[in-house]
């Protein structure tokens, strides 16, 4: 009797099919957790293959499957990891929205990078006219944008100084935190060089930065502050 039992239509060939087929399927899929999902499937279906049909057990050939399919479920853990975000803090949270394009995992790589503070007094984040070297995003919280004609509001959650990062050049507005806004920054240098060794987190984080300036192009972001408004004509 074979170790199919009574069933010698249904042999160790089926396996082959099915293992082969898995694997096929993962390769069609762009998503690396579906993908690898498949090739471990397949795999595992060779290692009983190579266990079932010969006579003797190809002993070389289940090592090498059984180290695939190891090697692949190490990965769908890393994956499933990175796109988790139980690990993220509340602020972490919220401050996931703005960069929603870059997967969790990504995300708390470059908040690593980043200094979180809460502004008890007045801070100033840029002055109009000098070199900016870092980049801020107000979690939550008021700042006040200082032009060379009016002066505006702004309430976060967002960016500050990202147009200086992406074109260099000198800050186009005093922006001050007032008390109480809470303020994530970033080394401009540090995050080049950082953003440089992954691309993935660069393509993200540029689109955050232009999902930001599009709001705030639109107009809802900033307000004059009440001195600042035009009077009302008579």
């Amino acid at each position: 009797m074979t170790p199919w039992g009574e069933f010698p239509q249904i042999g160790p060939g089926l396996l082959v099919h099915v293992a082969a087929l898995s694997q096929v399927a993962g390769f069609m899929l762009r998503d690396q957790l579906k993908l690898r999902a498949l090739v471990a499937l397949g795999g595992s279906l060779y290692l009983l293959y190579y266990y079932l049909a010969p006579a003797a057990p190809l002993w070389a050939a289940m090592f090498w499957s059984a180290t695939m399919v190891c090697v692949n479920l190490v990965m769908i853990a890393l994956i499933a990891r990175n796109r988790s975000r139980r690990a993220l803090s509340d602020d972490a949270l919220r401050m996931y929205g703005a960069f929603s394009a870059m997967e969790p995992g990504d995300f708390r790589r470059l908040l690593r990078l980043a200094r979180v503070s809460d502004a008890d007094a007045p801070v100033v984040l840029t002055r109009l006219g000098e070199a900016a070297d870092r980049v801020f995003y107000v979690i939550h919280g008021t700042v006040e944008i200082a032009r060379a004609d009016r002066t505006l509001t702004a309430q976060g959650p967002l960016f500050i100084g990202e147009l200086r990062y992406l074109l260099g050049g000198a800050a186009s507005a005093t922006v001050t935190a007032t008390p109480g806004a809470r303020v994530a920054e970033w080394d401009a240098g540090a995050l080049r060089r950082f953003c440089a060794r992954h691309d993935r987190i660069a393509r993200a984080l540029e689109s955050a930065f232009n999902r930001d300036l599009a709001m705030k192009i639109h107009g809802g972001a900033h307000e004059p502050l009440p001195a600042q408004q035009a009077a009302p004509r008579p």
